[in-house]
């Protein structure tokens, strides 16, 4: 059986915190965080559902607007098919998950170079959030159509050391 690895979606709606995980260096998924079940796979074994979150308040204190980004991966969204259960088809929806930090990295980034205030804080945190979602999806598309939906395992390999790096280059915007 032709089976292939379908792995992202980014969700608008509001999950509760426990039907969701923020990305962690040290917390890796594993196969019980796919929590929907399937009975068929329709040509795919696994998908993992994950987003960029984005909030900000007014911090009296400290006189200035406090921006919080997260990455996370929702469980009841996800799903990954009992043929799919293997540490290959795992690695490639942890890479997908890696991607979304990633691209809350690059926000979080853009969001420390750029001049805040009370006045364009709305118009600003949009337009960078909107572009960064445009980029992410972009990036998300391009590995799954590079890798074949994770099948083609050297193209894999590479992804998997790029992604790695990316993290690392990007290191001074984790949390």
């Amino acid at each position: 059986m032709n089976l292939t690895i379908l792995s992202f979606l980014f969700f608008f709606n509001i999950h509760t915190p426990t039907d969701t995980l923020h990305w962690s260096e040290n917390r890796k998924l594993t196969y019980n965080d796919f929590k929907v079940r399937l009975n068929t796979t329709e040509g795919n074994v696994a998908q993992t559902a994950s987003g960029i979150s984005i909030s900000y308040e007014y911090n009296q204190e400290l006189e200035k607007y406090v921006i919080e980004v997260y990455s996370f991966f929702t469980f009841s969204d996800s799903w990954m098919h009992k043929d799919g259960k293997n540490e290959y088809v795992l690695n490639h929806e942890q890479k997908h998950f890696d991607i979304t930090e990633i691209y809350a990295r690059r926000l979080r980034k853009e969001l420390s170079e750029t001049n805040i205030n009370y006045k364009n804080i709305r118009t600003v945190t949009s337009q960078l959030y909107n572009k960064i979602l445009d980029d992410w999806n972009a990036r998300q598309t391009l590995y799954d159509t590079q890798t074949y939906h994770g099948l083609r395992r050297s193209i894999q390999e590479e992804w998997d050391k790029k992604i790695s790096q990316e993290l690392e280059d990007l290191k001074l915007y984790a949390i």
